[in-house]
């Protein structure tokens, strides 16, 4: 995991009130929850995160969502 991924997670911890590992929990559990969802489109979304990888992990999710919102899409 690089840095500013592991800074986001200690800051998403600190105003939550909770540890660091906790949020790492709870955003893998969010993704496993979202990649059995049997959708068509969910999961076009998926192999677009992580093409060829069951569960994708938090830095590549992240880094998807991030890259998303810069380019509006």
């Amino acid at each position: 995991m690089n840095k500013k991924i592991r800074r986001v997670i200690r800051r998403i911890a600190k105003e939550n009130g909770v540890s660091p590992e906790e949020v790492k929990t709870e955003i893998m559990n969010a993704i496993r929850a979202g990649i059995h969802n049997p959708d068509p489109q969910v999961q076009a979304v998926w192999n677009s995160i992580s093409p060829g990888e069951e569960a994708p992990d938090i830095t590549a999710c992240l880094t998807w969502a991030v890259n998303r919102i810069r380019t509006g899409g």
